[in-house]
Parts: structure tokens; sequence; C-alpha cells
């Protein structure tokens, strides 16, 4: 009798789990699924049944650097961050073996499947919204394993050092030709101007005459400077002698 007693003690004993708050218990009875178990002080049969514990916290998962070639053939190495959580135990160990594993290589297939459709412009000066892409594009996926992605980050993006040097040229010419079609805009807007205001002063002369007796004061601020002024009278008058 005695020893019926200790049996059952060890069973109960040996049966008894601790599940964390932060934490799910997937139980299997003979193999199949049976129940998800929630924090607490929990108790299986032994041997009958078997726990397996599922982490709900976040985890982040490194996308190891790959090389990618863009759109306009340029070999570019990549690498990112994805960070998952477990919304579904069930489906976390029963759809697939080693699910964090299955992410990260997943993560890395989209990735270079992506940024390999644009050109290396358009990865540097949108990573953001290419990061968006892609998180979208694994999330859809591994919602089946149970896994949610919080976030995906595209970290670094590096280029060979005589790419490098060959966009920062290509960036100079392009800053000097922007220059060049600015400073020609600026020319072409003044001469309009000017003609402009040929236009107008060329329908009255005493406007002109105002406008030279203006220039003259600009310019004559040197006392050195001597200047003689004849009335626009004169000059008409001269002008009907000839």
């Amino acid at each position: 009798m005695l020893w019926l007693l200790v049996i059952l003690i060890l069973i109960i004993i040996a049966g008894i789990r601790i599940v964390n708050q932060y934490e799910r218990g997937v139980v299997l009875r003979l193999g199949k699924f049976n129940r998800i178990s929630e924090p607490g002080l929990r108790f299986i049969m032994p041997i009958i049944e078997k726990m397996i514990k599922v982490d709900l916290r976040t985890v982040a998962i490194d996308i190891r650097p790959q090389e990618v070639i863009t759109r306009d053939n340029i070999p570019t190495k990549v690498n990112g961050v994805v960070y998952v959580r477990v919304i579904d135990p069930k489906k976390f160990v029963l759809n697939v073996e080693n699910p964090y594993y299955a992410v990260e290589t997943y993560s890395q297939t989209i990735l270079r499947d992506i940024l390999s459709k644009h050109e290396l412009d358009e990865i540097l000066t949108k990573r953001q919204e290419l990061s968006e892409e892609v998180e979208n594009l694994v999330n859809e996926r591994v919602k089946d394993w149970g896994l949610e992605v919080i976030d995906l980050k595209i970290s670094d993006i590096e280029v060979d050092e005589k790419i490098k040097t060959a966009i920062a040229r290509q960036a100079e010419a392009e800053r000097e030709r922007r220059a060049v079609i600015i400073k020609a805009n600026g020319e072409l807007e003044a001469a309009r101007k000017y003609l402009e205001a040929s236009e107008t002063l060329g329908k009255s002369k005493t406007a002109i005459y105002l406008r030279t007796l203006h220039f003259l004061s600009d310019i004559s601020k040197d006392p050195s400077q001597k200047f003689i002024v004849i009335p626009l009278e004169l000059l008409e008058w001269l002008k009907k002698r000839e």
C-alpha cells in the first residue's frame, strides 16, 4: 500500500509544470494537440502527455549579409534585422520546424528579390519604403507559422570603394549640372525682364530721360567724376535742325 502511495506522489511530481507569464504551454497527448496551458501551475499526465513551452516575447533575428545585384547591375551587400513574436503557439509548434531559422531564410530571399528590382540610387534613398515592402511580404508568410512581424529594417548597404567613388563623381556632376541650369534660368529671366523694361521705356522718351538721370546719379558718387547733362528739349531741337 505504501509503495502505491509513493508511486502516486512521484507521478504527481513528474506531471507538475510551471508556465511563466510570458509563456504558453502547448500540450500534446499521445502525439496529438490537446490544449494550450495558460501561465501558472499546471499538471500534465506523465508519459501520456508532453508540454512544449513557447516564449511570447519579441525576438530579434539578424538577416545575415548577402550579395544583391541591383537592377543597374551593381553588386551590393545588404543585411538587416527582423523583429517577430509568437501570436499562435499551436501553429508555432506544429506548422514549421525551427521557426526562427525559417523566418531568417525567408526574409533573406524576399529582401534579395525586392532589392534586385531597384537601382542602387533607389535603394539608398528609399530604404524605409523598401523595408516596409519586405516586412509586409514576410508578415503574410509567417502568419501560417504562428508568428507576427513587428518590424523589419535594412541595416547596412555596402558597395565597393570604386563604386562609391563613381557615385560621388556622378553626384558632383549632377550638382554642377543643376547649378548651370539654375544660373542659365536666372540669366534668361533677367533678359526677359530687361526686354520688358526696354519695351516699357521705349514708349516714353521722358521715361528714358529720367532713367538716364537716375543712372548718372548712381555712378556719379565719386566727386572726381564730372558729367554734362543736356536737356531733352535741346536734343530734340538739334535733331529737328539736322
